[in-house]
C-alpha cells in the first residue's frame, strides 16, 4: 500500500539535538481495532479492514482532526506514518503533526506539493499568519512519511524523510516559545471535497507527554501554553477561546448561535472524573464529555437550568438519549464534576455540584467505543459568552496500558526524578540516577529554551544523586531542567510560586 499524494500529513516538532530525545513511543499497526482514538468529525466512519486505519465522510467540515490515544506532548518529537492511500471528489489538502493551544509546525501536501509550515499565536483558523521554510515536489508514491525535530539552545531543527530518504533538514532561529507544546494529530482540509477517504497502514510517535504525573491533572490556567486543542466554530474559535490572567476564557458576541470545544492535554482515557471551577456558570450550554466522535459520546450537560446525563453511541442524530436529570436553577454554582466508571456494557455515572453528589445514573448497553474516548468542555447554544473557567482537575485512567507505550531504553541506563517540592519557593531538590560511568550535565531553561543555569556538568559513577536548586533569583512561571547522560536527555518540568 502507498500513501498517495491526496493523503496531507501535518507535523510539529521540538526540543535538542537532531535525533529527537525522547522518553515514550507509541507504534501501531492496524490490524484488529483502533480503540482510543478520536475525531472532531461528525457524521464520520472510521474503522480498521484490510491492516489499514480508513477514515470516511460524506460531511466534510471545515477542518477534520484524527487523535491518536497518547497525550499531549512537549520538546523533542518524530512522526512517521506508513503506506496508505487516499480518494477524494475535488481537492484536499492534509496534515499530519501537533498543534498548540495557539500554534502549529505543519507538513502539509497539497496537490504535487509538499510544504513545511509553522505559526503562533494563532488568532484566525482561517488566515493565520504561517512561515513557509519547505517546499518540495511529491513523488507519485510515498510508501513513508516522516518528521523529525528537535531544539538547539533558542533553535528548532526540523528534519523531513521521504520514502526514508532526508529530503529537508533546516532550522528555526528563535523559535516561538509555544512550538514547544501540542497534540500530535492528523488532519485534512476538505476544500469544496463532496467525499473524503483516506488509510494509513501504521503510526510511530516518539514523544515526552506533556503532564509528568499519569493519572492526574490540574490546570489553573497560568500557563499561556497549556496544550488545550481549541475546535467547534472554526471562523470564531480561535478569537474566542483564549488563555489570559489566570483563566480560560471564552468571549463571543455575534448574531448567531455558536459552539466552541477544548478538548483536554491527558489522551485517551477510560474511568475518569473531571472538575470545571468558575465564578460564573451559566446552567445553560456547558458540558463536560468523554468522546471519540461528536456521534459518540457520554456528557453532563447543562439545558435550561437543568443538569443532565446523556450519550450517543454511534447514532447519526443530533440530540443525546438522557439518561437522567435534576433542576439546579436555585444553585449558586461554583463547581461541576463529572464522572464515569465501569467496563461497557455497563458504566457508571455521577455528577456533583460544589462538591455534593446530586445526579446518578448508569449505562446497561454500552458498546465498546462509549468505554474509552478523550475528555472535553464545551458551550453550545449560545450567540453571547463572556466566561471563564479557573481550574480544570482531572484523575483519570490512562486508554495506553497494553501498546508499545513505553519509556524506551532511557530509563534502563539512566533516571530523572521530578523535583520536590513542586511548586516550590525558592528552593528544591533533583534526584537522578546512573548506571555507569559517564558525563553528566543537568540544566535549566525557561519557556522558550532558553537556558538560565547549569547545575552540573561532571563524570558521575554508578549511584544515585541529589542536586539543591536555589531560585531566588527567578520569577514565578513554569520552567524545565533537562539531564543529559552520555547522548540521551530527559527533560521534566517545575514551577517556581512566588
Amino acid at each position: 500500500m502507498y500513501l498517495l499524494k491526496r493523503l496531507s500529513l501535518l507535523l510539529i516538532v521540538f526540543f535538542i539535538s537532531f535525533n529527537a530525545q525522547t522518553t515514550h513511543q507509541y507504534y501501531q499497526t492496524f490490524d484488529n481495532n483502533i480503540l482510543g482514538w478520536a475525531t472532531t468529525a461528525y457524521g464520520a466512519d472510521f474503522y480498521v479492514q484490510d491492516g489499514l486505519l480508513h477514515f470516511q465522510t460524506d460531511e466534510p467540515e471545515d477542518y477534520i482532526f484524527l487523535f491518536p490515544p497518547i497525550p499531549a506532548t512537549m520538546y523533542d518529537f518524530s512522526i512517521k506514518a506508513f503506506g496508505g492511500e487516499s480518494q477524494t471528489e475535488g481537492d484536499m489538502v492534509g496534515w499530519f503533526g501537533r498543534i498548540g493551544f495557539k500554534s502549529a509546525l505543519v507538513l502539509v501536501i497539497d496537490l504535487d506539493t509538499l510544504k513545511l509550515f509553522y505559526s503562533n499565536n494563532i488568532e484566525d483558523y482561517y488566515d493565520p499568519d504561517e512561515t513557509y521554510f519547505y517546499d518540495y515536489p511529491l513523488p507519485n508514491e510515498l510508501s513513508s512519511l516522516e518528521l523529525k525535530a528537535n531544539v538547539h539552545g533558542n533553535n528548532l531543527n526540523v528534519a523531513v524523510y521521504l520514502n526514508e530518504t532526508l529530503t529537508h533538514n533546516g532550522l528555526i532561529e528563535n523559535a516561538p516559545g509555544d512550538l514547544l507544546y501540542g497534540q500530535i494529530v492528523i488532519g485534512v482540509s476538505p476544500d469544496e471535497s463532496d467525499n473524503i477517504s483516506f488509510s494509513v497502514d501504521a503510526v510511530q510517535i516518539d514523544y515526552n507527554p506533556f503532564n509528568e504525573t499519569p493519572g492526574n491533572f490540574v490546570d489553573n490556567f497560568q500557563f499561556d501554553y497549556s496544550p488545550w486543542f481549541r475546535c467547534g466554530d472554526w471562523e470564531h474559535a480561535a478569537q474566542s477561546i483564549t488563555i489570559g490572567n489566570g483563566k480560560l476564557n471564552f468571549n463571543y458576541d455575534q448574531n448567531e448561535d455558536s459552539y466552541f470545544y477544548v478538548i483536554a492535554p491527558v489522551g485517551a482515557v477510560s474511568d475518569f472524573s473531571m472538575e470545571i471551577q468558575s465564578d460564573n456558570f451559566l446552567k445553560n450550554g456547558e458540558s463536560i464529555s468523554r468522546f471519540i466522535d461528536m456521534n459518540t459520546y457520554v456528557s453532563l450537560f447543562f439545558d435550561e437550568d437543568v443538569m443532565y446525563f446523556g450519550y450517543l453511541d454511534g447514532q447519526q442524530v443530533y440530540d443525546p438519549f438522557i439518561v437522567a436529570q435534576i433542576p439546579v436553577g436555585g444553585i449558586d454554582i461554583q463547581k461541576v464534576k463529572f464522572g464515569v466508571e465501569g467496563t461497557p456494557p455497563l458504566l457508571e455515572l455521577k455528577g456533583w455540584v460544589n462538591d455534593d453528589l446530586i445526579l446518578t445514573g448508569s449505562i446497561n448497553n454500552a458498546s465498546e467505543n462509549l468505554g474509552q474516548g478523550f475528555l472535553m468542555f464545551a458551550l453550545e447554544g449560545g450567540n453571547h459568552y463572556n466566561f471563564s473557567v479557573d481550574q480544570i482537575s482531572i484523575t483519570y485512567d490512562e486508554f495506553l496500558t497494553s501498546i508499545n507505550e513505553n519509556i524506551s531504553l532511557l530509563k534502563n541506563d539512566f533516571t530523572l526524578f521530578q523535583n520536590y517540592p513542586n511548586p516550590f519557593n525558592p528552593t528544591t531538590s533533583i534526584r537522578y540516577q546512573v548506571a555507569s560511568i559517564k558525563r553528566v550535565t543537568l540544566k535549566v531553561y525557561d519557556i522558550l529554551g532558553r537556558e538560565i543555569v547549569t547545575l552540573l556538568n561532571e563524570i558521575k559513577h554508578p549511584g544515585n544523586y541529589e542536586v539543591k536548586f536555589d531560585a531566588n533569583d527567578l520569577t514565578s512561571g513554569v520552567y524545565f531542567y533537562r539531564l543529559q547522560y552520555g547522548n540521551n536527555f530527559i527533560t521534566k518540568k517545575f514551577v517556581v510560586l512566588r
